[in-house]
């Protein structure tokens, strides 16, 4: 078969291949690095995959609330240094996950800590332009009831922005900090507190598709279906597909 007549396949089906492409993987990941090194086109399309989903590692560092620390086996700080080098990838992101990885002495560098305004991941985020997700996971087992102050506001001002939120990593919520969220499709939590009386009965609700709550009665005892069904709850859970209550 001459050059003119061998089969090539369309740009189309070799981009629904990288698509499907398991990039958390690292035979995946060596794939789609090969890939990138054919063809141009390919390059970006490569990238787009390899970065949409990103995982940092942090140290949970406090004998009473939840604060995350950079240091040694950790990656929030070698993201930081990947996006100095390469600010496009940021725009790649769209799925963020925070995995804590244990650690128990705090680092030698305030600035390491997500006490610090300068902390790897409030410089990350701003640079994810089309981020839409954002999971904080604990598979170690540690557990804090309290949230570093400065830390819980940095998520809670990011939540209106996504469409996915998992935050089994936090202690329960108030359900007032969910009044803006109106982008909010999926919601992972360990439980919702009450404390909507404030807040008023015309406001948009979040439309949830996918609730995920870890337990069934609230920190008080009471029932949680009035969590939803009072009229100032800022959840509308009437459009859900997947609904997953645990320890009910």
């Amino acid at each position: 078969m001459t050059k003119e007549h061998s089969e090539v396949l369309p740009l189309e089906l070799l981009f629904h291949i990288i698509d499907s492409i398991d990039s958390s993987s690292s035979e995946g990941r060596q794939s789609l690095s090969a890939c990138a090194c054919v063809h141009h086109a390919l390059l970006i399309i490569c990238q787009e995959r390899l970065f949409r989903d990103i995982e940092l590692s942090y140290f949970l560092n406090d004998d009473h609330k939840i604060v995350f620390c950079d240091g040694q086996g950790t990656t929030g700080h070698k993201f930081l240094g990947l996006l100095a080098a390469s600010p496009h990838i940021g725009s790649h992101v769209r799925n963020l996950t925070i995995n804590v990885v244990g650690g128990t002495a705090l680092p030698k560098s305030f600035e390491l800590c997500s006490t610090s305004p300068s902390f790897s991941f409030y410089r990350i985020v701003p640079q994810l332009s089309n981020l839409q997700g954002l999971f904080a996971h604990n598979r170690n087992g540690f557990y804090r009831d309290v949230f570093d102050e400065r830390t819980e506001s940095f998520f809670i001002n990011l939540a209106p922005s996504l469409t996915k939120l998992d935050l089994f990593l936090l202690p329960p919520l108030p359900l007032s900090i969910f009044s803006n969220c109106n982008r909010l499709e999926e919601l992972h939590i360990n439980g919702l507190t009450m404390d909507v009386a404030h807040l008023p009965m015309n406001m948009n609700k979040v439309k949830l598709r996918v609730l995920e709550v870890s337990y069934g009665p609230t920190h008080d005892n009471k029932p949680m279906t009035p969590l939803f069904s009072a009229p100032s709850s800022p959840l509308d859970i009437s459009h859900l597909r997947s609904l997953k209550l645990e320890g009910i």
